[in-house]
């Protein structure tokens, strides 16, 4: 496999209109299950844009299509319409639906993540359209999915394949790197683990017995487990991090020992882990203090949660992000995104991998599809009061991306 390399000409789009339009999509709110708004606007401007269809489905992505001389190879560029809560006001040095430009980056929630990569993928599909028809043979696909930020499980990528019966040869992620190739991430899960215990009045506590107290033996084993779990070569360690505890009956009833005690806790998988394998160690902790205390009682699962989408359909969610991946350095669509960007920027990027979960968990980890991530912003600015673009790396975005969609629907046997 290889790719033709094209002698493109002017590339450069109404670079003001990507600014603005960019601005607009920061200024309009769109927390998870609440992108209707911001749909339709990306909806509307893929038609000015005249892209040759576009649908909204039915968990509410966007789908953009630009179709080539041929079917193959088919495409797809992908982003999140949705953003995590902006906070406090009072935290930000500008309002942070403002879209306010200073000092040549435009600051907001969701400028680095990841609205400026979404602006650019749509206006470099626009210039496609426009300027460079006869230059395409495969088919190119702009998708924007819902409900990714909550670590939501790539809820709306698994949509596009198993609903809306999408299928690509490559996949780009457009999640903020700072124009390195990430080429792997580490898989999810939500794990939920109760103990149990007796309920009695806290006058008489011996009368009981308290599942707060059981559940402090599960932290202290959980604290050691992290120490000994496993690293990667290219993903590094794997980790648990306990994030939410609650007992029943707890708040208001202070003068009861609770019968039940609940800790939320996540765990970032390398390979070889798997979901099954996570579980299976957790159970073995537990059995570990059942043997040494008659009392203990406790179960382990993984968590699930209720959502809805903006279109009212209520789904359920079982909290697993889709698997660990790796892309190896040297496929062609690494080294070919590589050469792309230090052709644009003028720098060789790093390869490296997410430290996060992305979409690609389901693309690259579940469906085995060549996937790579790559956008403008820097990842340390993300989910702060100071999320970012610089216009300079838009503009860059617009230009990486526009060339991939060109290069990589090109290729030839």
């Amino acid at each position: 496999m290889y790719f033709y390399l094209i002698i493109m000409p002017k590339t450069s789009c109404n670079y003001e209109e990507l600014i603005n339009f960019t601005r607009k999509l920061i200024q309009t709110r769109s927390l998870p299950g609440e992108e209707k708004e911001v749909a339709e606007l990306i909806a509307h401007k893929m038609e000015e844009l005249k892209y040759d269809s576009i649908e909204i489905d039915g968990i509410g992505n966007v789908i953009g299509v630009i179709e080539g001389a041929s079917s193959k190879p088919v495409v797809m560029f992908n982003g999140h319409m949705d953003h995590v809560a902006a906070g406090p006001r009072e935290m930000w040095p500008v309002d942070p639906y403002s879209a306010e430009i200073i000092d040549n980056a435009i600051w907001g929630r969701a400028a680095a993540d990841m609205k400026g990569a979404l602006a650019a993928m749509i206006f470099a599909g626009g210039k496609v359209v426009e300027q460079f028809r006869d230059n395409l043979i495969g088919t190119i696909y702009v998708t924007c999915v819902v409900m990714e930020e909550p670590s939501l499980e790539c809820i709306g990528m698994k949509y596009l394949f198993e609903n809306d019966g999408l299928k690509a040869d490559y996949v780009i992620i457009g999640e903020a790197t700072n124009f390195d190739i990430a080429n792997g991430g580490r898989g999810r899960i939500e794990v939920e683990i109760k103990t149990y215990g007796k309920a009695c009045h806290s006058s008489a506590p011996w009368r009981g017995i308290n599942a707060l107290y059981k559940m402090a033996k599960v932290l202290l084993e959980l604290e050691k487990l992290n120490e000994k779990l496993p690293s990667h070569p290219i993903l590094g360690r794997s980790s648990l991090a306990v994030t939410a505890i609650s007992c029943r009956p707890g708040i208001p009833d202070y003068d009861t020992v609770p019968d039940e005690a609940t800790i939320i806790l996540e765990r970032r998988l390398v390979p070889p882990e798997n979901e099954e394998t996570a579980l299976r160690q957790f159970q073995e902790l537990l059995n570990k203090l059942a043997r040494e205390d008659p009392e203990f009682k406790a179960s382990v699962k993984i968590r699930e949660v209720k959502v809805k989408d903006y279109l009212g359909n209520t789904h359920i969610l079982r909290k697993v992000m889709g698997r660990p991946w790796i892309i190896d350095e040297n496929h062609p669509l690494v080294q070919e995104a590589a050469k792309t960007v230090e052709k644009v920027i003028g720098r060789k990027p790093k390869i490296r991998p997410y430290t996060f979960g992305t979409d690609a968990n389901y693309t690259a980890g579940v469906l085995g599809i060549p996937t790579i991530g790559i956008g403008p912003g820097e990842e340390k600015y993300t989910h702060t009061y100071e999320d970012h673009i610089k216009i300079r790396d838009l503009t860059n975005a617009y230009k990486v991306y526009l060339e991939l969609m060109l290069k990589l629907t090109r290729e030839t046997k």
